[in-house]
């Protein structure tokens, strides 16, 4: 599994947004974007496919609990382009994040598992980045 950036201490609250900026890399096959507690709890699995899993140009959303995937939401509008730069902006609407039953509060961490330069920031917080092969 490829390297990438995880945050934590991230402290998000209703009406607050990620921005996560990065290139991806022109052979890209898919990148991850990771937000939630730990590897076991993910609020939002946000897994964009250019051919991967046999998905072709398909996004593919989900939540987990307790290492239970929720139920998958795929998206065939596919904005993003092997090579070029990206900027996605995962906010949070509400107390709870997506279908996973998190709470903000439990919300502590972001990661991406990509092949992609991933630049991550948040206005008035101060996060931690590492790197990590999973979340």
């Amino acid at each position: 599994m490829s390297c990438g950036p995880v945050c934590t201490n991230l402290g998000l609250k209703p009406g607050q947004r990620l921005t996560v900026k990065g290139i991806i890399a022109p052979n890209a096959k898919s990148f991850v974007m990771n937000l939630g507690k730990d590897s076991t709890h993910l609020g939002l699995h946000f897994n964009p496919r250019f051919d991967a899993h046999g998905d072709v140009n398909l996004i593919v959303c989900n939540s987990k609990k307790m290492e239970e995937w929720g139920t998958e939401q795929r998206e065939t509008v596919f904005p993003f382009q092997k090579g070029a730069p990206i900027e996605v902006k995962p906010g949070i609407h509400s107390p709870y994040v997506l279908y996973s039953g998190l709470s903000v509060q439990e919300v502590a961490g972001f990661s991406c598992l990509a092949s992609a330069t991933i630049q991550i920031s948040k206005q008035w917080q101060r996060v931690g980045i590492k790197c990590a092969s999973s979340m």
